[in-house]
């Protein structure tokens, strides 16, 4: 609720009021009924507000929420977020309705508003609109000539326009900012008429026009006291006068008597022609619209007619479409009836296919396991089984080899513990040899030392005792004949040594490669009775399979000739086999019936179109008579326009004449005035 000045303007849910020192205006819904109109198609229940203050409608998107809104604007304004007349109508449909009961000022009103979808020979469709007053539930009509007319008393009714409301009163979805985006100027105009604020405008108007009179009032005044003075100081004899101006008043007010019914006759006259002009042009305009509706009319009563003529048509052809149809119901039961049984063949065909199927890979595995035994037996079984007598002789063989390797292995034995004598008494002779060496260095040293005395006295090297020339002559003989003897061991042992490592060296360059030799015999014997070992083994496993392959074989054999090798499939496939002939089932005679229902099925459509025929013609018959019906009135209408119009043409011809003569009589009238108004204040001024 706001304060303004002169007034509180209030919102209420279904209500607009303003109340002040002007009338109020108020809009309140209270039954609403749609057809056709936008989602909503035929027979959708009345909308009743009665009792409601505050209402909400929910749903989902889609369900028709802002459509009953769309419906209230467009009975009112015609308008409904910015879609045009055709979109209003259903999907479908040729033409949406809807009717809205409301109050204002304490009066119930009815408003009817429908469209008519156009043509394709005309670019628009057909609109009429109603206002009715209902007086005890009875309605009144107080549709005006022409749409526009109607509108404006609709507007003048609530108090608002489109526009108004939805920025004041109705918030449209989506544009809830309608009303702030608009400029001052606009903002100005839609609270304007909300709050009636026009009425100051007239107000204004109107002072003005009252100051212009009073100003011009009084500019007359001061000039007529001017007159005055100046007549009553010219003033001589105002008996006289008086009586003169009595007689001359009297004279005037009969003159102004004449003039006044002259001109109001005239006036008359002027505006009667002038209201016949206005609606002259409003009638040219409305013979224009009811050319057009008629035109709209006739095409949807030719279309109706074409309609009826369609359905009476079918109707005529009822008894062969309904043997038809009679005929296609009893064709697509045996179609359907051959269709299971052809389903049911293919499915035990199928299963047929699948079990033959197995069958053959069964047999397929059988003969592959067959020829792989069979291949073994021939391939390694057999050969490997006769082999076993050789691989035995081959074995007593090599085992009688054996006592001769053991005796290289007993010669070789010896040769290494002759090579270790060696080696030690090589080792023993080189020591011997080195200690002959050595000793032979010492007598040397010793007999040095005797030989450095020179005829001194000598001392003995051993025990450091003075010798005499003699002693020590004959200890340096004894030092000779030991070295000399160690000479001779040396190079007898040296020679030894030699032999020796000789000996040695011949073993060491002749063993390894007996050795070789021994162990290669060795490993060869050894891999030979190994191998002979696994061979035999193989044998003997050869003979154990080949023992058990063969009965396996030939049972195999027997199982592929008796087919017992897929025992199961067999029997199910020999039951597969029955159903089959059970069924008797005839692909050539599914094809025929398949076309005897093809060539039928046009009977089919032909019985949702007879029904349709059957169940609209009615209405179709129906729609023909009013749509001839409006057409005719439209036509009556226009031709009793266009007669007041010729009448108007001709009675327009003195307008402009006449209109010159109501000027000159409404000036003569003033001038009268003047005078008498003179005259009387003349008259107050002698007496």
């Amino acid at each position: 609720m706001v304060e303004v000045a002169g007034g509180r303007f209030t919102t209420k849910p279904g209500k607009l009021s303003f109340s002040g020192p002007f009338e109020a205006l108020t809009m309140i819904p209270l039954k609403l009924t749609v057809r056709n109109f936008l989602c909503y198609r035929e027979n959708v229940p009345p909308l009743d507000f009665t009792g409601l203050h505050i209402a909400c409608i929910c749903g989902a998107n889609g369900h028709g929420k802002s459509a009953l809104l769309d419906s209230i604007t467009w009975a009112l304004w015609g308008k409904a977020r910015g879609r045009i007349q055709d979109e209003m109508i259903s999907y479908g449909a040729d033409e949406c309705r809807v009717e809205l009961d409301f109050s204002s000022r304490d009066q119930k009103y009815r408003v009817i508003r429908s469209h008519a979808r156009g043509g394709t020979r005309r670019r628009s469709g057909a609109s009429d609109l109603q206002l009715m007053v209902l007086e005890n539930d009875t309605p009144r009509v107080v549709t005006g000539d022409m749409m526009r007319e109607t509108q404006a008393r609709i507007d003048q009714t609530i108090g608002m326009d489109y526009d108004t409301f939805i920025n004041s009163a109705f918030l449209v979805q989506g544009r809830a900012d309608e009303f702030t985006n608009k400029t001052p100027a606009e903002r100005k105009a839609v609270l304007s008429k909300i709050l009636g604020l026009d009425v100051y405008d007239r107000l204004l108007v109107r002072a003005r026009d009252r100051n212009s009179w009073a100003e011009n009032s009084a500019k007359v005044a001061e000039g007529t006291v001017d007159r005055l003075r100046r007549d009553l100081e010219q003033m001589e004899a105002p008996s006289a006068e008086l009586e003169e101006v009595e007689s001359s008043l009297a004279a005037q007010n009969k003159d102004l008597a004449e003039q006044q019914a002259k001109t109001s006759g005239l006036r008359e006259q002027v505006g009667e022609l002038r209201r016949q002009q206005s609606g002259q042009e409003e009638a040219a305009q409305r013979v224009a619209a009811l050319a057009k509706e008629m035109e709209q009319f006739e095409s949807a009563h030719k279309t109706a007619l074409q309609q009826v003529a369609g359905f009476e048509k079918l109707v005529g052809q009822a008894p062969a479409i309904r043997q038809g149809a009679a005929q296609l119901a009893a064709a697509r039961t045996a179609f359907s009836r051959l269709e299971e049984a052809g389903r049911n063949f293919d499915e035990l065909v199928g299963q047929k296919t699948t079990a033959s199927g197995a069958i053959d890979v069964k047999r397929t595995l059988l003969e592959s396991q067959i020829q792989q035994l069979n291949s073994e037996i021939e391939t390694r079984f057999n050969p490997k089984a006769q082999g076993l007598e050789q691989l035995e002789t081959s074995k007593q063989q090599l085992h009688d080899q054996g006592p001769a390797i053991e005796e290289q292995e007993r010669a070789l034995a010896a040769e290494r513990e002759s090579l270790s004598a060696l080696a030690v008494e090589t080792a023993q002779t080189q020591s011997a040899l080195e200690r002959s060496a050595s000793e032979g260095k010492d007598l040397a040293a010793k007999k040095e030392l005797l030989d450095r005395a020179n005829g001194q006295e000598a001392v003995c090297p051993l025990c450091q005792t003075p010798l005499s020339e003699d002693g020590c002559q004959r200890l340096v003989e004894t030092f000779e004949t030991d070295i000399q003897a160690k000479r001779d061991e040396y190079r007898n042992t040296s020679a030894q040594v030699k032999t020796l490592k000789a000996q040695t060296a011949e073993l060491e360059g002749r063993f390894p490669q007996q050795e070789q030799a021994l162990s290669q015999a060795q490993t060869k014997r050894q891999v030979a009775l190994q191998q002979l070992e696994q061979q035999m083994q193989e044998a003997l496993q050869a003979r154990q399979e080949l023992a058990e392959a063969t009965p396996k074989l030939e049972a195999m054999r027997t199982a592929l000739v008796d087919g017992s090798f897929a025992a199961e499939e067999s029997v199910q496939l020999q039951k597969l086999e029955a159903q089959i002939q059970e069924l008797e089932y005839d692909p050539e005679t599914r094809q025929r019936v398949f076309q005897e229902t093809v060539g039928l099925e046009e009977f089919a459509q032909q019985e949702g179109l007879l029904e349709q025929a059957e169940a609209g013609l009615p209405a179709a018959k129906e729609a023909a008579e009013q749509n001839a019906a409006m057409a005719q009135r439209r036509k009556e209408e226009m031709e009793l326009l266009q007669s007041q119009a010729a009448e108007a043409k001709e009675a327009l011809v003195g307008l402009a004449a006449l209109e010159s003569e109501f000027t000159q009589a409404e000036q003569r009238e003033r001038e009268l005035g003047v005078k008498i108004q003179q005259s009387i204040e003349r008259q107050g001024y002698l007496r």
